[in-house]
């Protein structure tokens, strides 16, 4: 059976960012790779900011070897309701019907990814039951949930790594975002924070750490990420 992972980011750039290293990674194995991003840029849906971040978030999934299954489009900086979001993803993750979870961590600082994971966190037992069966089959056989970090390290991570042999691909995907490195110069970052992660935590030169969230026992690929 083809084993399938679904990434939840809360912004485009997040999944390159946070979990890059191991998307690539994992597509390179065999597994399908899914992406939904949760909310829309700050200019708004159908500007022009809009359609080239969609452009750009094409190219960093192409070069990732993972497919974007749509974008749930939420205004950005808004008050939305965790409970409008977390049925949104209940329906993603009964379409996908995926073994792997990736999430932002719990103590990420910015409020959009905090929202995330609550959203998440609701999403992934209620996708579990038969509550709104139109939005799909409840989710079965989910083996593990992983939180990456963005913008807040994570203070114990509990798994890390060794992203070495696909840094190139990750750092490549994130300045597919040419529009949000002329804000901030992400690659940098997550190059750095891999460079620390391999050599502290990994015994490698490049790594990403996370935080398990839910794991269960046939998660037994995590002996071979």
């Amino acid at each position: 059976m083809k084993l399938r992972a679904l990434v939840i980011a809360p912004h485009h750039d997040d999944e390159s960012i946070g979990c890059g290293g191991l998307i690539a990674k994992l597509a390179e194995a065999g597994w399908d790779m899914a992406i939904c991003v949760v909310f829309a840029p700050i200019e708004g849906i159908n500007t022009p900011e809009h359609q080239k971040r969609l452009c750009e978030a094409n190219s960093a999934a192409s070069l990732l070897g993972a497919k974007r299954i749509g974008d749930l489009n939420f205004p950005c900086r808004e008050f939305i309701s965790i409970e409008t979001i977390t049925w949104q993803i209940v329906e993603v993750l009964r379409q996908t019907q995926p073994q792997l979870v990736l999430i932002p961590h719990e103590t990420e600082r910015d409020p959009e990814h905090i929202s995330s994971y609550r959203a998440c966190l609701e999403a992934l037992w209620l996708s579990a039951s038969g509550f709104r069966s139109e939005l799909g089959p409840p989710l079965k056989g989910i083996d593990i949930v992983l939180g990456y970090e963005v913008w807040t390290p994570i203070t114990h991570p509990q798994l890390t790594i060794d992203i070495s042999g696909v840094i190139e691909t990750k750092l490549r995907a994130i300045r597919s975002y040419a529009s949000q490195l002329e804000l901030t110069d992400y690659a940098r970052a997550a190059r750095g924070l891999a460079a620390y992660r391999g050599v502290m935590y990994g015994g490698c030169s490049f790594a990403e750490s996370y935080s398990i969230i839910e794991a269960y026992e046939n998660a037994f690929y995590l002996t071979s990420f």
